[in-house]
């Protein structure tokens, strides 16, 4: 017994320490704001549509019909705008395969040279408006 009612306590600390930290309006409209917002930071890999570079350090992929996330390497990521296919490997967090704003990613570049350096470093860095998607150069619209 004496064993267990601290065991409780550090669960139910660990809980409360996974709560909102902010007043939260409830209710629909509050949940679907809520998913929205999620839905508009967060992406799985597995939605991935398509994928562009703009030179060695940008990478533009399509999630689904009309979203697209940038994201920049962390150091150069030579050939990633040659790579036939690419696949977002998350570094931290498991393998889910959802990734977030800030998120770091391998990116592991299917390529036709035999010889390549191996996956890049990447961060998440943000989703593009329709106008930010607009005004990409073509060779780096997905």
């Amino acid at each position: 017994m004496r064993v267990l009612l601290p065991a409780c306590l550090a669960v139910a600390t660990a809980l409360a320490a996974c709560a909102p930290t902010t007043p939260a309006a409830s209710g629909p409209a509050a949940a679907a704001g809520t998913e929205a917002a999620s839905a508009r930071r967060c992406f799985y890999t597995s939605q991935i549509r398509n994928f562009r570079s703009d030179r060695d350090r940008l990478l533009y992929v399509r999630i689904g019909r009309d979203e697209v996330f940038e994201l920049v390497t962390i150091g150069a990521c030579l050939d990633l705008d040659s790579a036939i296919d690419i696949a977002l490997v998350q570094r931290f967090g498991g393998g889910s395969g959802r990734l977030c704003l800030s998120d770091q990613v391998n990116v592991v570049i299917s390529h036709p040279s035999p010889v390549h350096p191996g996956p890049c470093l990447a961060r998440v860095e943000r989703r593009l408006t329709a106008e930010e998607v607009a005004a990409l150069p073509d060779r780096a619209r997905p």
